[in-house]
């Protein structure tokens, strides 16, 4: 009611008439009376208060939970686990001795649910659980097979438990354990039989089966381990992420340095915005276009360690970045963000296209300070050798050592040309290093 002067007397100097202004501000007041009634606004800032709490207060616990809930939604979970790891927390593989059916905190870490590896139903999940409370931790991929009732556990399920990392923490190798799996599963069948028919072994009827413990059966073979990147596969595939191991961690520093914007920000700007993302190609077909079956484009899925995002490259930018586009490819694409009209998520329409394996970063460090007008001389020069390497400037700002990440615009192209025409032009001035994603 305060304010109901002021608004007609400022519309008014606007132009529009105290009987207009007054029904507008009838409009807002009683809009107001549902939109911001007390009710409401106590309730969210409440819970907005008690989750605020959590997170600063428990955030392992926090995370865990807020992980679970979006356990369904593959993006949403993407998005939180990279948030998780913003925040110094990790997550982890599944293991069957500390995680239960949902995601689950394990001291300062989070760890994947049992229920989120593909081909586990929650039959097995609800026996392991079950088993472990009541008789212990699993000693060996042996002795879990020994003691989890063998009608909700097939072959198809443990391979699945062993790929995704479960047995990881208790024995050496995925594969030596799917190697020895057959044997495994056959050992145990017949031991379970036995049982079922009262037979017993010499040693067990004088009371000695240590020959004959769950945890002492010996693995054959060597324990050398998979190679990461199948590793990783295994996880793509049955957990839906890269789990011990993204192909961008190497980087994931320097991705600030080679992007404009995360994946998972895209969906919620603008249509032609002008993005540079840097991500894993997860998928890339070829599409022959509709005017002319001789031309192709190609589309496909880019994913960094916070999303996906669909990409198209028309035949036109394709003549000159075919190559590159290419599946399990690690890349860095710049093109202008478009949603079509009634879908919900973006895609980028592709300009340009850069392995990362290209990918410098250029540093400049100023020896002294430089006058304004010499500033201005050497961005001109820069420009001569304009490229799609990021250009840092690196300064002592009283007495603190101040990194400043030059705009695209004045982004370079780190060849040796480059460098040696710096050096030689200004070298009393700075000095220029220049920096691969692969080292030096």
């Amino acid at each position: 009611a305060k304010q109901k002067e002021k608004f007609i007397d400022g519309a008014g100097k606007n132009g529009m008439s105290a009987k207009d202004a007054t029904e507008l501000f009838e409009q807002i007041e009683k809009f107001a009376e549902y939109c911001f009634n007390r009710s409401h606004s106590a309730a969210y800032a409440f819970v907005a208060y008690q989750t605020a709490y959590l997170k600063a207060h428990y955030p392992v616990e926090y995370m865990s939970a807020l992980l679970t809930s979006v356990s369904g939604d593959p993006d949403k979970t993407q998005a939180y686990i990279a948030n998780s790891q913003d925040m110094g927390i990790k997550v982890l593989a599944p293991d069957i001795n500390k995680s239960n059916g949902d995601f689950t905190p394990d001291g300062d870490v989070i760890r994947f649910g049992l229920l989120s590896i593909k081909n586990v139903g929650a039959a097995v999940v609800e026996d392991i659980e079950r088993e472990r409370k009541e008789n212990g931790d699993f000693k060996s991929l042996y002795d879990f097979c020994c003691r989890i009732d063998a009608k909700c556990l097939n072959k198809r399920t443990l391979e699945s438990l062993i790929k995704a990392g479960a047995f990881s923490n208790i024995e050496k190798s995925r594969k030596q354990l799917i190697e020895n799996l057959d044997a495994i599963i056959s050992t145990t069948a017949q031991q379970n039989s036995d049982k079922q028919k009262g037979q017993t072994s010499l040693f067990q009827a004088f009371g000695d089966d240590s020959q004959f413990s769950n945890s002492n059966y010996t693995l054959s073979g060597s324990d050398e381990e998979f190679s990461d990147k199948q590793i990783q596969m295994f996880e793509k595939e049955l957990l839906g992420f890269y789990v011990t191991s993204h192909p961008l961690s190497s980087i994931r520093d320097k991705l600030p340095f080679l992007t404009t914007h995360n994946i998972s920000d895209l969906n919620q700007m603008a249509n032609d915005k002008y993005v540079t993302v840097c991500g894993l190609l997860t998928s890339v077909r070829q599409i022959p276009t509709k005017k002319d079956p001789t031309k192709f484009l190609k589309s496909g899925i880019i994913e960094d360690l916070t999303g996906k995002i669909e990409f198209v490259a028309f035949h036109k930018t394709l003549e000159q970045y075919n190559s590159f586009l290419i599946p399990e490819n690690k890349v860095i694409i710049s093109g202008k963000v478009q949603r079509k009209e009634g879908q919900e998520n973006s895609n980028i329409v592709v300009d340009t296209v850069k392995p990362v394996d290209n990918s410098n970063i250029v540093t400049i460090s100023m020896k002294k300070e430089m006058s304004f007008e010499k500033l201005v001389e050497l961005k001109d020069y820069l420009t001569k050798f304009k490229g799609s390497d990021p250009l840092i400037f690196r300064m002592k700002e009283k007495g603190n050592d101040v990194k400043i990440l030059c705009s695209s615009a004045f982004w370079v192209s780190a060849t040796n040309e480059f460098i040696n025409s710096v050096k030689s032009n200004y070298k009393n001035d700075i000095d220029v290093s220049v920096k691969s994603l692969d080292g030096e």
